[in-house]
Formats: structure tokens, C-alpha cells, sequence
């Protein structure tokens, strides 16, 4: 077989791999009206090995405000999900909880088209909600305490200012939490780090609090003591 016939064959395949590849672009219509401004999205997948914040993957801003990226081309299946930068950014379903890799199976030239619904790093603005009370409050407390609900729904941040508490008309410190019913959740009050937790009223480590999410619209609870005020 001559040089120049097997340079022919080789063309021809080569330009049957690129013609029955296929070009897909990534549409983002909407983005939760609390995403901070500025922030760039990232589209994260097997293509480039779930990295979150790859520049080589990062959506382009457009002038009537969505977003778009043009994949490579190619053919197959590709799962994937928008990100921030990182996988603490990542995108939510609207009450926050964590989805399911989207999956696109890539059979043709396409344009797809996403909303992003909230981010895990955001409140879930869209969610119904369960209003959390403090209604007795130890009297030694600090006059500006800033109060935190840390829980095992946000992996046990501290200073997450998305669950901060605020004074309400009555003077109670109060804080609304997505309605995921059915949802078992750990969790604390302190002012901030470890060394100010809730104890009881002997000065004690305390367990974790439990609660499951129902359809209850208000929760009220107490605090006996601080830590770091016996």
C-alpha cells in the first residue's frame, strides 16, 4: 500500500472524527438573585476532572445578563454542575441541598439551557422556611452577642453569617432555616467560635441538639449557659 494512499485514508478519517463530532453550548439563563457580584461561574465535569474553578471552563458573562460556555467538540456523555470557584460555591436545588450531577449525552449540535436555583455557600432565598426562636437567653450575655446556629446542615461552620441569628420585635433572637422536611439536623448555639458554645446549667458540654424538620413554622429553644461565661 502506497505512502500517498495510506496519507489519502488518513485524511478522510480524520475528517470523519471531526465532522461526527458535535458542538454544544452551555446556557445559563438565571442565577439566585444573592449570588455575590462580580464572581465569575464555572462549569465543572468529567471533561476536566471536576475542577471547580478551571479558567479553562469558565462561563462568559453575556450583555443581557446570561451566561454561556461552548464545550469542546466531541460525542458521548458528559455529567457535570456550575460552580463559583470552588465546591464550597457549588450550585443547590432551591432549598440548598446538594443535586445530582447533571448529565448531558452529547448527539448533536445543541444549545442547553440551565437555571441555578441557589448555591451552597448562599441562604436559599426561594425556599419555604422554619423560624427558629431564642426566647430565654442566659442573662450574662453580652448586650451585642452575635448568636450562631451551627449545624451539621452547613457541616458545623462557625461564623456562617447565612446563620446568624437577629433580634426580632420582641427582642428574641430568631433565625429562618430552609424547610427540608423530613431532614435530621445536629446542632448548637455559640457566639461565634467553640470556646463561647451553649452548655447547660452546671457548666457542661451538652450533646448535640437533634431535631427533624416537619411541618412546623416556628421552633422555640433555650439556652442555660455559655462556655465562657460561668
Amino acid at each position: 500500500m502506497s505512502k500517498i494512499f495510506l496519507k489519502y485514508w488518513g485524511s478522510i478519517i480524520i475528517l470523519l472524527l471531526i465532522t461526527s463530532c458535535h458542538r454544544v453550548v452551555i446556557v445559563v439563563d438565571e442565577i439566585p438573585e444573592n449570588t455575590p457580584p462580580g464572581e465569575a461561574l464555572y462549569f465543572a465535569s468529567n471533561l476536566n476532572r471536576w475542577d471547580p474553578g478551571d479558567e479553562r471552563y469558565q462561563l462568559e458573562a453575556n450583555a443581557n445578563g446570561t451566561w454561556q460556555i461552548t464545550l469542546p467538540p466531541g460525542f458521548g456523555t458528559i455529567e457535570y454542575k456550575f460552580t463559583r470557584g470552588g465546591w464550597l460555591s457549588v450550585e443547590t436545588d432551591i432549598c440548598g441541598t446538594d443535586i445530582n450531577n447533571r448529565i448531558l449525552p452529547i448527539t448533536k449540535d445543541d444549545t442547553i439551557h440551565h437555571c441555578i436555583e441557589s448555591w451552597h455557600d448562599q441562604f436559599p432565598l426561594k425556599c419555604e422556611g422554619v423560624v427558629l426562636i431564642l426566647d430565654v437567653i442566659p442573662e450574662n450575655t453580652p448586650p451585642d452577642a452575635d448568636i450562631y446556629f451551627v449545624s451539621s446542615m452547613r457541616d458545623w461552620w462557625t461564623y456562617d453569617k447565612n446563620y446568624l441569628m437577629k433580634r426580632n420585635a420582641d427582642g428574641f433572637y430568631e433565625l429562618r432555616i430552609p424547610k427540608r422536611v423530613g431532614e435530621y439536623i445536629e446542632f448548637k448555639f455559640n457566639r461565634g467560635p467553640w470556646s463561647t458554645v451553649e452548655v447547660d446549667a452546671s457548666g457542661n458540654n451538652i450533646k448535640n441538639r437533634q431535631m427533624v424538620i416537619r411541618d412546623q413554622d416556628t421552633l422555640y429553644f433555650q439556652i442555660e449557659r455559655w462556655k465562657d461565661r460561668q
